[in-house]
């Protein structure tokens, strides 16, 4: 019996063997693969009947075969075992098959031309098949180097134990190098603005020890143009060594310059606008007073002027925190003038205040031990007020809002807690940042969002911190930690 008719006449018994055989290879804890060549298998072997009985060379159809399953499952994702196997499982069959119908001789001399035709097949299937993957892997990576220069952003990489770093060209002209120029560590770094130098490299040594995400804004001097630019730099560590230092890093630059400057112009605007918005308010609260201290005033009209008079305190708290964003933002921090305080007396002052405003409300405030120090006292009040206050605006109005002075050592601690819903914990790391409202919650007191902001700022200009921690079961608690003497520890401060 010919080869090709023994193939026509047990097609499905073919197709049914090489699927169990297929299923055989896979270990019982694995998912079974997709059995597509099952579809292709009369077709298959339709071909296969053809070739022998035409007897033509093998290389068209081999060729053909290869490229259309080599096709198939890469776009079905398959790999290059699961697509060696498919053929190297049907090969078996199919000799098996002939030995077993005891096949004339010359048959069995087409069994051996059909193995090393399948061979052939299997070989050119596998390098079409990696072709293939890289081929996807070349566009792959063309489509990103298009959107990489649409953006107009750099990719670098970092090898700190070998000091070899390697910038495309987009980072190169983020840096106002020539293309193709040589870069380092000390090249990169001295063209940091000198300002922002400190912290890049501060930032660099984290990622060394334990960090692995890179996130920093810092301004460039050009090597060879001297441009000025603000570069966005994002990056990751991708290797570290058994000590845990950092083997590999790898990131993106781009240029910020025009986001930053809109930014700065913004603030300046409004600092500008803040202050000479005083004297005119100025104007109209001298007016409204002397109004109400005339005897002969109207009721109505002193209603009126007392109104006037509230809503000039609430504006110039309002100009007050704008002219405090400029300075945190633009002037190198809050200034401040340190000087001996008596932080209880201070305390003291600022909540009979909030008391008057929130009569309703309950404030609770301890103290512990020396709560003598030099700082601001003006600036000092400015946070505490900003904390309660927040406090009393956002938490739970039936319960009271604790405050703790605490003698810390070198320290002092101010620590302010209210019960009710916490800070979402996704929120927490952005409650010190301008504008933040919580949510985007209204604001009760009509205010601009920056209390928090500036009462960081201020502790910061202090040489202190604040943390905060909030959760629904305790509530919501900021710490303030002051080093006792402001003016030695603020002109230790890093830049």
């Amino acid at each position: 019996m010919r080869l090709a008719d023994l193939l026509r006449d047990h097609l499905d018994e073919i197709a049914g063997e090489w699927a169990q055989e297929v299923r055989e290879l896979v270990p019982s804890d694995a998912p079974l693969p997709p059995l597509v060549l099952l579809d292709h298998v009369p077709a298959l072997l339709a071909d296969l009947v053809a070739w022998l009985d035409t007897q033509e060379d093998p290389k068209g159809f081999v060729a053909w075969q290869a490229q259309r399953h080599a096709a198939d499952r890469f776009v079905r994702d398959f790999d290059l075992r699961e697509v060696v196997n498919e053929y190297r499982v049907l090969r078996r069959v199919l000799i098996r098959r002939a030995l077993s119908a005891q096949a004339a001789a010359d048959a069995l001399g087409d069994v051996w031309r059909l193995s090393d035709v399948l061979d052939a097949v299997i070989a050119e299937a596998a390098e079409q098949f990696l072709l293939n993957r890289e081929r996807l892997a070349l566009a792959q990576a063309e489509r990103m180097q298009l959107a990489l220069d649409a953006a107009e952003i750099g990719t670098w990489e970092w090898f700190p134990k070998t000091g070899v770093i390697i910038w495309d060209e987009g980072c190169r002209a983020l840096f106002g190098m020539q293309p193709g120029a040589p870069v380092d560590y000390g090249i990169f770094l001295a063209a940091v603005h000198p300002d922002d130098r400190r912290s890049v490299e501060a930032q660099l040594r984290k990622n060394l020890a334990n960090e692995d995400v890179y996130r920093l804004t810092f301004r460039t001097l050009g090597v060879v143009d001297g441009v000025q630019r603000w570069i966005a730099a994002r990056g990751r560590v991708l290797a570290r060594d058994a000590g845990g230092r950092a083997e590999h890093f790898v990131g993106t630059a781009v240029d910020v310059t025009l986001r930053e400057q809109a930014a700065e112009f913004r603030e300046r605007f409004l600092g500008i606008v803040s202050h000479d918005l005083r004297n005119p308010l100025n104007a109209i609260g001298i007016g409204a007073a002397a109004m109400l201290r005339r005897e002969e005033t109207p009721p109505g009209v002193a209603r009126l002027a007392g109104r006037i008079l509230a809503s000039v305190d609430r504006m110039a708290r309002m100009i007050s925190d704008l002219l405090d964003l400029t300075r945190g933002r633009l002037g190198g921090g809050i200034p401040i003038s340190p000087q001996p305080v008596d932080l209880p007396a201070v305390a003291k002052t600022t909540l009979d205040t909030l008391k008057a405003s929130y009569p309703e409300r309950q404030i609770v405030n301890c103290t512990r031990g020396d709560l003598h120090g030099e700082w601001d006292p003006d600036r000092l009040g400015q946070v505490i007020g900003n904390l309660v206050g927040n406090a009393l605006e956002h938490g739970d109005r039936g319960a009271p809002v604790q405050m703790e002075l605490v003698d810390a050592g070198e320290d002092v601690t101010i620590r302010v807690h209210n019960a009710g819903k916490a800070i979402p914990s996704d929120e927490i790391p952005h409650v010190f940042e301008a504008f933040w409202r919580g949510g985007n919650e209204p604001k009760a007191n009509g205010g601009l969002g920056l209390g928090l902001f500036i009462a960081n700022q201020i502790v910061r200009s202090h040489g202190g911190r604040i943390d905060v921690e909030s959760s629904d079961r305790e509530g919501t608690t900021f710490q303030v930690t002051l080093p006792r003497h402001a003016a030695a520890r603020s002109a230790a401060r890093p830049g």
